[in-house]
């Protein structure tokens, strides 16, 4: 709503169509989970309650949100190489599937 957050309005839709082209799981917690992990920040209440923001993400610097990393604990070991079984999926950008929501 204001190009520095987003917001889910059709979870359904979102959970069926979206999450499984772009993401290993189709579970919305999952997905709220991930955003945590990549430092994104839940907004509460307001008129943009509900909604996510990043410092990197901004309507119309898609070059931006690139750039935003995976946090990774330091209580969990860092694989040392590339398993497809165990590693995370490669990094997708939030901005296009969102862009498909609109």
């Amino acid at each position: 709503p204001d190009g520095r957050s987003f917001r889910v309005h059709k979870v359904k839709e979102f959970e069926q169509i979206i999450l499984p082209k772009y993401f290993r799981s189709s579970k919305t917690k999952s997905f709220q989970r991930n955003l945590n992990l990549y430092k994104y920040r839940r907004i509460v209440g307001g008129p943009l309650d509900g909604s996510y923001e990043h410092p990197k993400f901004i309507k119309g610097a898609a070059k931006m949100a690139e750039t935003i990393r995976r946090e990774l604990s330091s209580s969990k070991p860092v694989l040392d190489k590339f398993d497809e079984n165990t590693a995370p999926s490669t990094q997708q950008s939030v901005v296009e599937p969102l862009e498909k929501l609109q």
